[in-house]
C-alpha cells in the first residue's frame, strides 16, 4: 500500500494523498483516516481527478454526517472534511 503521505500536516491540518492507491485501498484508508481524526477536524484529502476517488471521500463524509468542501473553486481534486458546514 502506498501511504507515504498518510497523516502529513499541511498548514496545520492533517492530510492524506490518495494518488497511487487502488479504489479498495482508498476506501479503507479514507475510512481509517477520517475516523482516526474525528477529534482534529478539519482534514484534507487529495483525490486527484478521479470521479470514483472523489465519490469514496464524499460517501465516507456522508456516512459520518460530516461535510465535504472543495479546497478551492479551481481545485476539484482536493477536499476538506469538516464537522460543520462551510
Amino acid at each position: 500500500m502506498f501511504l507515504n503521505t498518510y497523516g502529513r500536516r499541511s498548514r496545520g491540518v492533517q492530510m492524506i494523498d490518495l494518488h497511487g492507491l487502488n479504489y479498495i485501498e482508498a476506501e479503507n484508508v479514507v475510512e481509517k483516516f477520517v475516523t482516526d481524526n474525528f477529534n482534529s477536524l478539519p482534514v484534507k484529502i487529495i483525490t486527484g481527478d478521479s470521479p470514483k476517488m472523489k465519490n469514496i471521500v464524499l460517501k465516507c463524509a456522508k456516512r459520518y454526517d460530516l461535510h465535504c468542501q472543495k479546497e478551492f473553486w479551481t481545485n476539484y481534486g482536493c477536499f476538506f472534511i469538516t464537522d460543520t458546514p462551510v
